[in-house]
């Protein structure tokens, strides 16, 4: 069950894509750059799964991982 505080930040995520205003989503890649990007006032912060992937070395992508050591699909 979604609790109603997850459900006001999605309602604040929600709300800021429909103001008439740009606004800044960084892209944390740990736990780390989110707390620094929650730190410096950013309503909200992006995961980039590759990143999160990457510092915790289960990245099978082409581009981190040669083609005969890639996981299986």
């Amino acid at each position: 069950m979604i609790s109603q505080k997850q459900k006001e930040k999605a309602r604040v995520f929600s709300d800021m894509h429909k103001k008439n205003k740009l606004f800044v989503l960084p892209n944390a890649w740990n736990v780390g750059s989110a707390y620094v990007f929650e730190k410096q006032g950013f309503k909200a912060v992006a995961t980039s799964s590759a990143g999160v992937q990457i510092k915790r070395r289960f990245c099978s992508c082409s581009i981190c991982v040669p083609r005969d050591n890639r996981f299986s699909p």
